[in-house]
């Protein structure tokens, strides 16, 4: 909602008739009208700021924030698919280990049936 939107809404103050909320105490974080503050000193001595002001800090602050959670998340995605690239790379190498595995028992094995050969044609 765009920032004059929302500040033309007509909330009223509920103890002062027709009085628009257009004061924040910050010590109660709530919206006060000029009334409350002067009149009836309900809100007399605390931190009271103009509501269009902290709504613009709300929204600044809203943004940074945003931004922030922005660069997170295109690390994480950065960071992401690199543990996706390593994992299918770590795959890769352990499908060449298991194939180098069962080729080098394959040669173990005929050297083994051919000196067992070998040794049977001599004994008999």
């Amino acid at each position: 909602m765009p920032q004059e939107e929302f500040f033309q809404q007509k909330d009223m103050c509920k103890l002062h008739d027709n009085m628009k909320l257009d004061l924040f105490c910050k010590t109660c974080l709530v919206a006060v009208c000029s009334s409350c503050v002067h009149v009836s000193h309900s809100h007399e001595g605390q931190a009271i700021s103009n509501l269009k002001d902290v709504y613009s800090d709300k929204k600044e602050l809203l943004r940074n924030k945003l931004s922030e959670l922005k660069t997170s998340e295109k690390r994480y995605s950065t960071h992401k698919q690199k543990l996706v690239d390593e994992s299918k790379t770590l795959d890769d190498i352990q499908e060449v280990l298991v194939r180098d595995i069962e080729e080098r028992g394959n040669i173990i094995v005929a050297k083994i049936k051919e000196m067992t050969q070998q040794l049977t044609e001599y004994v008999v």
